[in-house]
């Protein structure tokens, strides 16, 4: 429906696998339709950025929110090539995992304001595919990072059911909760 009004409209959608990710690219073949899952989203917008991301992975592994076997505290200049993006963390190489993306990358948001431009420039609109498993760090970015979406023109879909969440006790739900109290949320019940 968003493509018949708005045929040139640029679209995030992510998600949390890879499963999924294939399954909407096969239902819906748009151009401007990107679709991947939320680590892969979210390493997309700051890997380009590595002198940032040095500098963010040693003061997060200096602040113990990541943790790390190197002897603390550390520089970022320990790390003479690119940070990369792997399944399995390995600090001393420069080596980052899902989880470490999803920290990084709220820390980046929350310090360097370019980087929400640049995901609001890039993108008309944001959905997320089953938003009740979706990690905090995350929603904190979408709903409390960016500005408040009457100041940006990119709009945000969190398609969903909370009562089918694969975890319980998601503080995702809080934020969600808080932005539909704000009025930065609007619940459309289907």
């Amino acid at each position: 429906e968003l493509y018949r009004r708005e045929p040139s409209a640029e679209v995030a959608c992510i998600t949390y696998t890879n499963v999924a990710v294939n399954e909407i690219r096969s239902r819906f073949p748009f151009l401007g339709l990107h679709v991947s899952t939320i680590h892969e989203f979210l390493w997309s917008l700051i890997k380009r950025y590595q002198k940032d991301i040095r500098v963010t992975l040693a003061e997060l592994i200096n602040a113990k929110t990541i943790t790390s076997s190197l002897s603390l505290p550390i520089k970022d200049t320990i790390w003479d090539g690119q940070i990369q993006y792997k399944e399995w963390s390995n600090y001393e190489v420069g080596e980052i995992s899902h989880d470490d993306v999803l920290k990084i990358s709220l820390h980046m948001f929350q310090r360097y304001e370019k980087l929400s431009r640049i995901l609001i420039d890039s993108y008309d609109y944001v959905f997320i595919d089953e938003y009740q498993d979706t990690p905090p760090q995350v929603l904190n970015i979408l709903l409390n990072v960016l500005p408040d979406s009457k100041n940006r023109s990119m709009r945000i879909g969190l398609f969903g059911d909370s009562e089918q969440a694969i975890y319980e006790g998601s503080k995702g739900k809080e934020f969600i909760d808080e932005s539909v109290k704000a009025g930065r949320l609007k619940p459309i019940i289907k």
